[in-house]
């Protein structure tokens, strides 16, 4: 199962980077760092709390370790592929945050920055007093489901963008690229099981 789930990520994010050949063009490397840290690292880190992440095996302190060290190059990458977008759209003399992507990748952004904030929170739990342990915990995985579904979403606009419409058409034809557009589908409803079937069992123990 965990092999299954790696090898969608790692297929997708493939896909776009070398539809999209980083380095032919400045912005190439918007949707190169983007999927990146949206459709591998922190898909890995989501999963890094479930039976199907890369090791299973591992205890929960080094799971969450490897959770946050995931969240930081995902978050990393999207910083700078966000930056290399604004860049060029200043030097392309345009208008900043004007299609559905781009207002819903600003969306996506801040949430994603924000839960990272939640969870130094959650990491911290059983050191604040204001909240039990696990209602952090658990808000700051809901939270997570959120800001990966909005993902998932921008990810597909992305994917139906006229420029990447042009060179995906021209690397694999329509049919092939088309079907990949599946991919994002299934890693959001991977993410959403594993955090449903995480926290529903950690109530059900109390």
């Amino acid at each position: 199962m965990a092999a299954g789930r790696l090898t969608i990520s790692v297929l997708f994010t493939f896909f776009v980077i070398y539809s999209v050949i980083p380095g032919s063009h400045f912005f190439s490397w918007h949707p190169t760092l983007m999927t990146l840290g949206y459709g591998f690292f922190m898909y890995q880190a989501i999963l890094m709390f479930s039976s199907w992440a890369l090791f299973p095996d591992l205890t929960k302190p080094k799971r969450v370790t490897f959770h946050w060290v995931l969240q930081l190059l995902a978050l990393t990458c999207i910083a700078a592929g966000v930056s290399v977008a604004f860049y060029n759209k200043v030097a392309l003399g345009k208008q900043h945050f004007v299609s559905w992507h781009a207002k819903l990748g600003l969306v996506t952004n801040v949430c994603a920055f924000s839960a990272a904030l939640g969870g130094i929170v959650a990491k911290y739990s059983n050191k604040i007093r204001f909240a039990p342990p696990l209602t952090l915990k658990t808000g700051h995985a809901t939270v997570g489901c959120i800001v990966y579904s909005l993902a998932v979403v921008t990810m597909l606009l992305g994917l139906n963008t006229e420029y990447f419409n042009g060179v995906a058409n021209k690397t694999y034809g329509t049919p092939l690229w088309k079907t990949v557009m599946s991919a994002p589908l299934i890693l959001l409803g991977s993410t959403i099981l594993q955090v449903v079937q995480s926290y529903s069992s950690r109530y059900r123990k109390r």
